[in-house]
């Protein structure tokens, strides 16, 4: 009787490890969204379109053709 105290005692003491453990890996649930900024418009501007930025086969363009200058000038 004493040997199924001490296990019931130790799977009790087994789990209530397991819920700690679990409870404090998870992610805060009262965590707050961060405030992201929004693009606003100015009264009276003309909206303008953002660039996309250049593709990797572009900068490599602008890259090769700089440096073809850069070797044509130093002759």
């Amino acid at each position: 009787m004493l040997r199924l105290k001490g296990m019931v005692g130790l799977l009790l003491l087994t789990l209530i490890v397991a819920a700690v453990a679990t409870a404090c890996g998870q992610d805060d649930p009262t965590a707050t969204p961060v405030p992201t900024a929004t693009a606003t418009s100015v009264p009276g501007a003309t909206p303008t379109a953002t660039p996309e930025p250049p593709t990797a086969a572009e900068l490599f363009d602008i890259e090769w053709d700089q440096l073809i200058a850069d070797a044509q000038a130093e002759g």
